[in-house]
């Protein structure tokens, strides 16, 4: 029952992070975008260029380390799940990944919308199942 139940944090885990993930990336943009030191850069040096490399640096590193975090993650509980050893299951997963994700970010916003009418009610129904699964102790 313990590897039950280590299975299911690390699902819950990955749900509420993926979840969490279009927010937080949402906000640190905002933020970004907006903060202070852009407005610095931009006005306070009289070089704008400055603020707006700024800005372009820190859109693109964003959205690079959220998806390291994420494939990472992927991958340890993968590896925890199934006892699979080496680098050869972790390539295979991140390419894997990249698959899926060009497919749906490269087919445009309708497929982007197809993807999300399926995946986030099986994640749904797949937590609820998952969540009585663990307090009830099948």
């Amino acid at each position: 029952m313990d590897a039950l139940d280590t299975a299911i944090v690390h699902i819950n885990d990955v749900f509420w992070t993926w979840l969490l993930i279009p927010i937080v990336i949402a906000a640190g943009l905002y933020f970004t975008w907006r903060s202070r030191i852009v407005q610095l850069r931009l006005r306070g040096l009289g070089r704008r260029w400055m603020g707006a490399l700024f800005a372009v640096v820190i859109t693109l590193t964003v959205g690079f380390v959220f998806n390291a975090v994420q494939s990472n993650t992927i991958v340890a509980t993968g590896e925890r799940s199934l006892s699979a050893d080496g680098e050869w299951f972790a390539a295979a997963v991140g390419l894997l990944l990249v698959a899926l994700l060009g497919l749906v970010i490269f087919g445009g916003v309708r497929r982007i919308a197809k993807v999300t009418e399926v995946l986030v009610p099986v994640m749904a129904v797949a937590y609820i199942m998952i969540r009585y699964m663990c307090t009830t102790r099948i």
